[in-house]
C-alpha cells in the first residue's frame, strides 16, 4: 500500500511539472525569445532589435486576443485572422532588415514553418498510437 501511495505521489508531481512547462508564454516572453533568435540569426542592432520587438509584441498581443474570443466554428477563422498578422507584422520587420539579413530571414521562417510542421506530425502519431 506504501508502495502504491509513493507511486502515485511520484506520478502526480511529474504531471505537475511537464504541465507548468507546457503553460504558454506571455506575449512580451514570446517576443523576447523572438528576437533573441532573430540577433543570433541575423545579426541584429540594438535599434533593429528595439523595433523587431515592438512589433512582434503587438502583433502577438492582438493574436492573442482574437485568439481568446475565438469559440467553436470561429477558431478556424480566427487562426486565418492570427497568420495575417503574422504575415503583416513580418513585412514590417523585413522592413526595418538589410538586404542580407531579410534573404536570411526568409529561410528562418521557412525553416521554423517546417520545424513546426514536423512536431505537429510528430503529435499526431502520438495521437493515434494505441
Amino acid at each position: 500500500m506504501k508502495k502504491l501511495f509513493l507511486f502515485f505521489i511520484v506520478l502526480m508531481t511529474t504531471i505537475v511539472t511537464f504541465a507548468q512547462d507546457t503553460l504558454s508564454k506571455s506575449p512580451e516572453q514570446r517576443s523576447a525569445q523572438f528576437v533573441k533568435q532573430l540577433k543570433k540569426e541575423l545579426k541584429l542592432t540594438l535599434e533593429q532589435s528595439e523595433k523587431i520587438e515592438s512589433i512582434q509584441l503587438k502583433c502577438l498581443k492582438q493574436v492573442d486576443a482574437i485568439k481568446a474570443k475565438a469559440i467553436g466554428p470561429d477558431k478556424k477563422e480566427s487562426n486565418k485572422k492570427a497568420r495575417e498578422m503574422t504575415k503583416a507584422a513580418n513585412v514590417d520587420i523585413k522592413a526595418i532588415l538589410t538586404d542580407d539579413q531579410k534573404t536570411k530571414f526568409d529561410t528562418w521562417l521557412v525553416q521554423k514553418k517546417d520545424k513546426t510542421k514536423s512536431k505537429a506530425g510528430e503529435k499526431e502519431k502520438a495521437d493515434k498510437a494505441p
